[in-house]
């Protein structure tokens, strides 16, 4: 999707992808906000650095030490519970 951001960050992100298509996506790619992030509250407005949708244990894994490496926080969401 697009020109990734050229961070540390996104390359570890990347890294992990592994070049899978719809595996990790940044504010700067389009209709990222409708197709990526998907606020369930309007009311919050929420830019994540990036958004993932790891397949694997091990894709988990990956980005969450790539947040760490890095110093990111990582919010995990699942079940929509998120309204932030």
């Amino acid at each position: 999707m697009g020109q990734s951001p050229s961070s540390p960050l996104a390359t570890c992100l990347n890294a992990v992808c592994n070049g899978r298509s719809d595996c990790v996506a940044y504010p700067s790619d389009p209709l990222y906000q409708i197709s990526w992030v998907n606020r369930y509250n309007l009311d919050i407005e929420v830019v994540p650095i990036a958004v993932t949708h790891p397949e694997t244990p091990q894709d988990v894994s990956g980005f969450v030490k790539c947040a760490a490496a890095n110093n990111v926080k990582v919010q995990p969401k699942s079940g929509g519970h998120s309204y932030a």
